[in-house]
């Protein structure tokens, strides 16, 4: 399902609104959701690296069982992982070319919400996720406030830059990528859930 106009109504991602929403979002379905951030960044500091199979593994298959990112032949994605020249250096540094290296191990299908919460998992500050439904909602606000140029943000590069001019349109820039992303998931799920009764 997708928020519609009707269900945005005059929700906007102000200051307020982020905390408000952040706050839902680490007790929505009884904590479930922080406990697996809690979860996915302790693997990250028990198995470092990204070159390693058998530290990468772990790794993969929580992110993709704990967050749904639907990845039905991990090992071979896990194996593919694991050859990405210096993805190290590149997350380390924020690079977004490593969510497109990872995206692109699919073998004809493009792994954004997973290589997304990867790239997010060993650098929280540098990577917005790439998720469904907050691309929706992005897309209907920016129809309605008019806050980016970015057309189609398919693309992962793109999709960061319509997160930076949200950021810069609605004066979030004291919040991380992080917060901003709970406030859109946990207003668009909730919607969601009300249309689905």
């Amino acid at each position: 399902m997708k928020i519609t106009k009707e269900a945005l109504g005059d929700f906007a991602p102000n200051a307020e609104t982020v905390k408000a929403y952040s706050e839902i979002w680490a007790k929505y379905q009884d904590g479930k959701y922080a406990e697996n951030d809690k979860v996915l960044f302790n693997s990250v500091e028990i198995f470092k690296g990204h070159n390693d199979f058998k530290k990468v593994l772990p790794k993969a298959v929580l992110l993709n069982y704990l967050y749904s990112t639907n990845v039905y032949n991990l090992r071979e994605l896990v194996i593919a992982i694991t050859k990405i020249d210096g993805l190290d250096k590149l997350i380390s540094a924020g690079d977004i070319s490593a969510v497109e290296k990872i995206a692109n191990c699919g073998k004809g299908k493009r792994y954004y919400s997973f290589a997304s919460k990867y790239c997010y998992m060993h650098n929280q500050k540098a990577f917005p996720i790439y998720d469904s439904i907050v691309k929706n909602i992005l897309k209907i606000l920016n129809r309605r406030d008019g806050f980016t140029t970015v057309k189609n943000a398919d693309r992962y590069e793109n999709y960061k830059q319509v997160y930076d001019d949200l950021i810069s349109h609605y004066g979030l820039s004291d919040f991380s990528y992080r917060d901003i992303d709970k406030c859109l998931w946990v207003f668009g799920k909730t919607k969601i859930e009300e249309r689905g009764k």
